[in-house]
């Protein structure tokens, strides 16, 4: 019996833009061109939204993370960009007594994120990667 072609999926958030392929590969977008692409907390939430979203789904067989225009990622957005007044200077996240103790800034709560995740993911850096770009 022939398989039927994978579903086609497009989902599209403040800060990404997510769209699966036919071969499974998930590519998320960081679509802040006009910041280069600056890590907010929106972006945080979203990206840990898409990962956490990617694991119960069958039909992604790996996650692809680029961004959009002539940066991958300007790092943490220390502007007034962000909707959340607080910006990056509290950089605590949540307190989750079961990792380590130790409370996770903002990158680090997508790193922890990343590091649980059973697919693959695989970052294709397109410009400049600093900061929370690098990790």
């Amino acid at each position: 019996a022939a398989r039927l072609p994978r579903r086609f999926s497009t989902r599209r958030f403040s800060t990404l833009l997510a769209e699966r392929d036919a071969a499974g590969v998930l590519t998320v977008t960081l679509c802040r061109p006009r910041q280069m692409n600056a890590f907010n907390i929106a972006m945080r939430d979203e990206i840990i939204d898409v990962i956490s979203s990617a694991q119960s789904d069958d039909d992604t067989r790996v996650i692809l993370v680029t961004g959009q225009g002539k940066a991958f990622c300007a790092g943490a957005d220390l502007g007034l960009s962000d909707p959340e007044p607080r910006g990056f200077a509290d950089a605590l996240g949540g307190y989750d007594e079961t990792e380590l103790s130790v409370p996770a800034d903002h990158a680090g709560m997508v790193t922890l994120q990343a590091m649980r995740s059973t697919k693959p993911l695989v970052a294709a850096v397109n410009g400049a990667a600093v900061g929370v770009g690098c990790t």
